[in-house]
């Protein structure tokens, strides 16, 4: 699955630079004096830290944990739709010294569902559930017997989304003026802040093949990213294929975006076993924070094609690269436990993440009829 991931979107990519010009977060050429419009909808993939809930442990020779089951590994073997859209607005009519003011933003859902199981063997690997936190003089973990196994379903829910407004300069000269009433992205220099998210919901449930049971674990794990970016965009043609993606109609054209963000996680995590297993308690609920620094950086191609003076279609795609995203890290920590289970209490860490896109656009300039006779 994770390999089919990489070449869809890798085949999308290949695709956008190869058989067509590109361009970034907005159109081909934009008009003059008037405002333009660009709407899409496609599909995203997300790159995201493994939930790791499952903990393995050796009771016979009473190590900490052996290992941990993946739950929801490697996001890329999901993915999930998308929609953006862009106003912009010319700020200046001079050919030579074209500038814009955008407001940007987009929207994508990913939801992924898992199903994983750790069984006790011959009396060594035992599998264990612990509480979300260490109750101090609590056993705050259960384990299942000999061949006996836990089996998680996990439901993961990922909201991804942004907000920005961006100030364009064209650094073009009249050169780069195609058709009456348009400017060709030849090049432009672009200064944005923006905000962005990543919201995670986690829904797990976990039964036990022996015994009578249904624990419970949910969690909510929320980043939010404000900062400013710098772009450096514009057309270019392939030598090879120029004179054939002419013939066609079609442009295209790159941007190069990279920016600092100031991140801001929140994590709030539940876990519930009503009953117990075996005298342990194993309801408790944990709230945690963090703030870090974080690069947001990457490339967007566009191949567009021109239907009239006023509206052209384009397939986008692109790639972000997120240097830091929360990585839950679950407790193995218990301080009553008889047989010396002395693992790590629930902490936030750190990861990185990337996000691989492609979607269909329509954009239409509005103007007056004058702009475009």
């Amino acid at each position: 699955m994770q390999s089919s991931g990489h070449i869809t979107a890798g085949t999308v990519l290949s695709l956008l630079l190869f058989n067509a010009p590109v361009a970034a977060q907005e159109s081909g050429s934009m008009t003059v004096g008037n405002v333009t419009v660009s709407v899409g909808v496609g599909a995203q993939m997300l790159d995201l830290p493994d939930i790791q809930y499952l903990v393995a442990t050796d009771v016979a020779v009473n190590t900490a944990f052996l290992g941990k089951n993946d739950d929801s590994a490697d996001f890329f073997d999901e993915y999930g739709w998308n929609i953006d859209g862009s106003i912009s607005v010319p700020v200046t009519d001079a050919m030579s010294q074209y500038q814009s003011i955008s407001l940007k933003g987009f929207f994508a859902k990913i939801d992924d569902d898992d199903k994983a199981s750790c069984t006790g063997t011959a009396g060594v690997n035992n599998c264990a559930l612990f509480n979300i936190v260490d109750i101090p003089g609590t056993t705050t973990f259960a384990t299942s017997g000999v061949g006996e196994s836990f089996v998680s379903n996990t439901s993961r829910e990922v909201d991804h989304w942004g907000l920005s407004l961006e100030f364009k300069q064209q650094i073009a000269g009249e050169e780069a003026y195609r058709e009456p009433g348009t400017v060709s992205n030849m090049g432009y220099l672009a200064l944005g802040a923006d905000i962005r998210s990543i919201d995670q919901g986690l829904d797990m449930r976990v039964t036990h093949t022996s015994v009578p049971i249904n624990f419970r674990y949910k969690e909510d794990l929320e980043t939010r990213y404000y900062g400013v970016y710098a772009a450096w965009g514009g057309d270019y043609t392939l030598p090879l294929i120029s004179q054939l993606v002419s013939g066609l109609g079609l442009q295209s054209s790159f941007m190069f975006r990279g920016g600092v963000y100031y991140a801001d996680t929140d994590f709030s995590g539940t876990s519930s076993l009503p009953g117990g297993l075996g005298g342990a308690v194993l309801d408790g609920t944990l709230n945690l924070s963090n703030d870090d620094v974080a690069f947001i950086g990457g490339l967007m191609l566009e191949t567009r094609k021109q239907i009239n003076s006023r509206a052209a279609f384009s397939l986008k795609g692109g790639y972000e690269y997120y240097s830091y995203v929360p990585k839950m890290t679950y407790n193995t920590f218990d301080d009553a436990d008889p047989l010396g289970i002395t693992g790590t209490p629930a902490a936030l860490g750190d990861d990185d993440a990337s996000s691989l896109s492609a979607s269909l656009h329509l954009t239409i300039n509005l103007g007056p009829d004058s702009v475009f006779d």
